[in-house]
Formats: C-alpha cells, structure tokens, sequence
C-alpha cells in the first residue's frame, strides 16, 4: 500500500477536524476517576494488613499493583492537559498520579513529550524499540541472551524489561541525556519521590509492627509485589501499543508531515467492562492521532475514527493467542524492507509497503539504540 491521496488532503483535515470534537476533557469526570483510583488503591493496601488470610493479602497486593498501572494513565492524560479543563489542575494531577508509581513529572514530559511524540517508532531510546540484524549480531553473547528474554513469549519479560530498560533508565533521576533546562526541575520531582517513597516504607513497616505482622511481609505485599505487577502491566502495555507486524518502525528520522499517525500504533479489543476499568488504554490509535482526547472518550473517538479509516488501521483482539503470535513474529526488524524477522534474519511477516514507500525519503542521521 503505497502512500497516497487516501492518507492525505481532505482525509487527514476529516480525521483532525472530527477528532477535535471528542477533545474535550470533562472536570468532574477526570476528578471522579483520580478519586476512585485512590480510593480503591488505598482499600487495596488496607486489605493487605486488615484481613489474617494469606490469599486476601495477597489479593489486595495484586490488585494495588492494577490500580498503580492506572494512575499511569490518568498521569499520562493529565500530562498532556486532557484529564481536566485547567492547566494548572491537569500538572497537579499529574504529579500526583505519577507519584505512587515513581515516575519523576519532569522526565515524563521530556521523554512522552519531547521524543516519543514527535518521533514515534523512529531508532531512538523508547519502549521495546526494535533491532536490526546486524546490531544485534553486534551485540555481546549477554545482552542477546537478554534481548531474546525480553522478546520471548512469556509475561515475566514485560516486568523485568521495563524495570531495567525503562523506569530506571528514563523515569525516575535525570542522567546525562537530559537537556541541562530540565534537569534543576527534574532533581526536584525526584526529591519529591525519594521522600514519598522512604513515608510509603516507614508507614508500611509501622503498621505491621502494630498489627504483629513481619516488616519484611508488609514491604514485599505492601510495595514490591504491587510494583512488579504495575511494571509487568505497563510493559505489555508498551509492548502492545507499538508492536505488531503491521506497524513500521524506521531508523532515521523521517518526513513525518507525510507519515499517516493512525498506522504507527496499534489499537486492542477487550472486553467492555474491563477496558471501563483500565480507563481505556489500549485505544491507542485515537491517542497519537490526537493526544488531547482524554482517555474517557477513546471508545466514542475511536468508532469515529474508524468510519473514515475505512478498516486501514491496525485493530486485533488483544487475547493469549494474539500475544504469542506477536511475540513469536516480532523480534528484530529489517529498516531497508520494512518487515520484521526472526533473530538469523529470515522475514516473519509480509514487507509493510507503504512504510518502505515513506522511508524512500528518509532524512537525519541513523540513531542506534538497544532495545
């Protein structure tokens, strides 16, 4: 499919003009959601120290990991000043939100904003980031023991990945990459969060001293366990978003004033009532087309969307099956076909034409990143 009139003209001023109506944002609805998030994260932490059955404790632990994978989206949708109609209000609630899950505001803005954003699925340092052949022949026999770990079909990679690759990398400190602008305000997020996070420890080491339950205990149910289950739940997530074999990545910088942003991501089915509960995330095509939708309209925007794409977008049903075939298909990419392929380099999947039409005018410098 090459690109052409179909992705250009009057199509993509349809698709701006009829996204703009469901950008929005609602005040009472984005406030009603941060409330009953921490609402239910706090009764979830509660259970842990309330009840005396070993499965209930651990249940409240798995579910106060859920929630924290929540408040990553209304963070996300308060970021980009969706969530709520004020400004000053959607940073609040950003910060807030970003807080529980360690997530430093300042470096958010500049990694969502600034890189992933304006340069989706290009070879720069982002979520699951494809390789090529050649670099990964470069690569060291320890780190393509970890690329195929990452990129196994299994759901322990997605946690330990984005723990190593992403959050302690890009989420939490500022490093060298960070633009000294940032970085004075950057120190500050994470001072916010180091202080947050030594109150969660000491409240959750107090109570289990008070309720006779082993410190140990509490800090594993308490803050372990749920994080390990929100970093599992946001590297599929990730990996979801931006990974299937109808979706190009290119490794130079590209003309994106010609490049059709409803292809470049992926939208996934669940059901109904537990996408409601999730906040919608995996309606991603909707949010790179335009950010501004909050999360709450995605299912409405996305119905909208696909009358005018006429079926051109990339949607499957997110089930175990589709994982495995995903995670089977995508594991290193050919830049030059436009294709993914196996670790020897043998295709897995058909070459994406229009992508390989696009990248035709590829311009910048080739940024290697590992995944």
């Amino acid at each position: 499919m090459a690109i052409g009139s179909e992705f250009e003209g009057s199509s993509r001023r349809a698709i701006a003009r009829t996204l703009r109506e469901f950008a929005r944002p609602t005040t009472w609805i984005g406030l009603t959601l941060v409330v009953l998030d921490w609402a239910q994260y706090v009764f979830a932490m509660t259970a842990i120290f309330l009840f005396q059955d070993g499965w209930v404790k651990i249940f409240g632990s798995i579910f106060a990991g859920i929630k924290l994978s929540q408040f990553l989206v209304l963070a996300h949708d308060a970021a980009h000043g969706s969530l709520i109609k004020s400004i000053k209000g959607n940073k609040a609630l950003a910060v807030i939100c970003f807080l529980p899950i360690l997530y430093n505001y300042r470096l958010w803005i500049y990694d969502h904003h600034l890189l992933h954003h304006p340069h989706t699925n290009e070879n720069h340092a982002d979520s699951y980031t494809p390789i090529s052949k050649s670099h990964y022949d470069s690569l060291g026999v320890a780190r393509r023991a970890l690329i195929r770990f990452y990129r196994a079909p299994n759901l322990m990679g997605f946690g330990i990945y984005y723990l190593i690759e992403r959050w302690w990398v890009a989420k939490l400190f500022p490093r060298k990459f960070l633009p000294k602008a940032y970085r004075a305000s950057a120190w500050r997020h994470f001072y916010f969060i180091a202080i947050y996070l030594l109150a969660l420890i000491g409240a959750l080491v107090t109570i289990s001293l008070r309720v006779g339950m082993s410190p140990l205990a509490a800090i594993l149910l308490g803050w372990v366990l749920p994080y390990y289950v929100f970093m599992t739940l946001v590297g599929l997530t990730l990996y979801a978003q931006h990974t299937n074999s109808k979706v190009p990545w290119f490794r130079q910088g590209i003309d994106r004033t010609r490049l059709p942003e409803e292809l470049v991501s992926v939208t996934l089915f669940l059901p109904r009532w537990m996408s409601l509960f999730m906040h919608h995330p995996f309606y991603h095509t909707v949010h790179h087309v335009n950010p501004r939708v909050p999360c709450y309209r995605y299912p409405a925007a996305h119905r909208a969307l696909s009358v005018l794409l006429g079926g051109r977008q990339v949607e499957c049903k997110m089930t175990v099956p589709w994982l495995f075939e995903t995670q089977t298909q995508c594991k290193l990419y050919d830049f030059d076909n436009q294709r993914w392929t196996d670790y020897d380099g043998l295709p897995t999947a058909p070459p994406i034409a229009w992508a390989k039409d696009l990248g035709e005018v590829s311009i910048g410098e080739s940024r290697n990143v590992d995944p």
